[in-house]
């Protein structure tokens, strides 16, 4: 018997809108999404962007003859063709498009503002909350675009600064220490007193940080930076303490907040959490039974979690079972030059379960010494039984490492299951295949 046909709205057009949008109209829902950009923009964005033009552009040209110009075709050229194929995927589903911006007027009924139109009601069945996160500025530090720049303004950049400031650290504050750094800008990178964090694994911090360094990129610790002042051409960032710094530049990255406070979500009967964003269960539900929500409107993490959460919000809407969502064996990634991925457990997470981690040097794997990518490291972390529990790469495609450990996380594989892999030669596979192998031998001694 099929699943009843429902109406169902999506609000926003990026991972988290696409992914429920086209799964309920699989399960023969009839499907509005709701956006004011381009369904598709987001594969392409801010400093994630740049540092894939600059690869797909370096192996024709030195990194030192591409201008932020040229970068930015490049970025540009992408997201047209990432705006073609999301609606031609959607078209295919029968998913309905609609531009503008959606309120609740009920929790049935939401209201979308169009440009030069009238508003038009939509009545639903089933409402997905999926309009993302936007970055958080403090009044004394908005970007302008000319001096002062964020992740959502590089495209406005036109010349290269010699020096630039970045605030605030994260995955996006390393990768933008990691392309101004590239081009030979002088980088003050300001963050507070425990210095730069990652907020994944401490082993990535200590590794970056020491690649930064030998870039000649001044980290500085300390108290919070409440203010950036520009004169003359130049911006001066004033730290709490009265100590400032001075560059041509600065680069702001300070968290981001969920765009749920634009929906009028009280008329729906919701009120919004601590956080900005709405509770749910671990499927995406609100109180609201016909309500969900997914994406960074619920949890700012990463674009594979937005997606994750998005399809299990969905299959549970449309009556399908699905498992909640495990975090544990979401794969993370960010950066390039190097890659950087993390799945599962780190060191912290460790205590008590007796873990053990081996540490590869990428100087013994052939692909990466042909390339010429010898910095970096694969560490995996397994429990008493002997199941792999975490793991983290930088280096060589370690997105692509990580995503098969998250592989082995999820379905429970030990030590025993993978030592007989052989990675084709020369791979990054091969990088895993020894780490597990040199594991298997550890893990057997130590048992024996």
């Amino acid at each position: 018997m099929g699943v009843q046909k429902k109406k169902v709205a999506v609000i926003g057009g990026g991972p988290a809108g696409m992914e429920a949008a086209l799964t309920t109209a699989r399960y023969g829902c009839e499907v509005t999404l709701i956006t004011d950009s381009h369904p598709g923009d987001w594969k392409m964005a801010g400093t994630a962007a740049w540092l894939q033009a600059i690869a797909s552009l370096s192996p024709y040209a030195g990194i030192e003859s591409l201008s932020p110009r040229r970068i930015n075709e490049a970025v540009q050229d992408v997201i047209s063709r990432s705006r073609v194929s999301a609606a031609e995927q959607l078209r295919a589903a029968g998913v309905a498009v609609q531009h503008g911006r959606a309120c609740f007027q009920s929790a049935q009924i939401l209201t979308v503002a169009q440009e030069q139109r009238e508003p038009m009601d939509i009545h639903a069945d089933l409402i997905f909350i999926a309009n993302g996160a936007r970055p958080h500025f403090p009044e004394a530090m908005k970007p302008d675009g000319r001096q002062i720049y964020s992740y959502t303004t590089l495209t406005d950049m036109e010349r290269l600064p010699a020096s630039v400031i970045v605030v605030g650290d994260g995955p996006i504050g390393y990768e933008a220490v990691n392309l101004f750094s590239r081009f030979g800008a002088q980088v003050d990178w300001l963050v507070e007193a425990n210095g730069p964090r990652c907020f994944f694994d401490p082993d990535i911090d200590a590794w970056l940080t020491g690649i930064y360094r030998r870039r000649k990129v001044n980290i500085r610790s300390g108290e919070r930076v409440k203010a950036i002042h520009k004169q003359d051409g130049r911006v001066t960032a004033i730290r709490e303490d009265g100590t400032e710094q001075e560059a041509e530049a600065a680069f702001i990255t300070l968290g981001f907040r969920p765009n749920v406070d634009q929906l009028n979500i009280e008329a729906a009967g919701l009120t919004m959490n601590g956080y900005g964003s709405v509770d749910c269960n671990p499927f995406g539900q609100t109180a609201i039974p016909s309500i969900y929500i997914a994406g960074d409107a619920q949890r700012t993490i990463a674009g594979v979690y937005s997606i994750t959460m998005a399809r299990t919000a969905a299959l549970h809407a449309v009556g399908r079972s699905p498992e909640p969502v495990d975090v544990r064996t979401i794969p993370f990634a960010f950066n390039d030059a190097p890659e950087v991925a993390t799945v599962g457990m780190t060191d912290a997470d460790a205590t008590g379960i007796h873990s053990r981690v081996v540490h590869y040097n990428t100087e013994r794997n052939g692909k990466a010494f042909l390339q010429g990518e010898t910095e970096g490291f694969l560490k995996l972390l397994w429990n008493d039984e002997g199941r792999i529990v975490g793991g983290t790469a930088v280096g060589l495609q370690a997105k692509d490492i990580i995503s098969t450990v998250a592989m082995m996380i999820r379905f429970k594989l030990g030590i025993g299951d993978c030592q007989l892999l052989i990675g084709a030669h020369p791979s990054a596979s091969e990088f895993l295949v020894h780490t597990l192998h040199a594991i298997h031998d550890q893990h057997a001694g130590v048992q024996s």
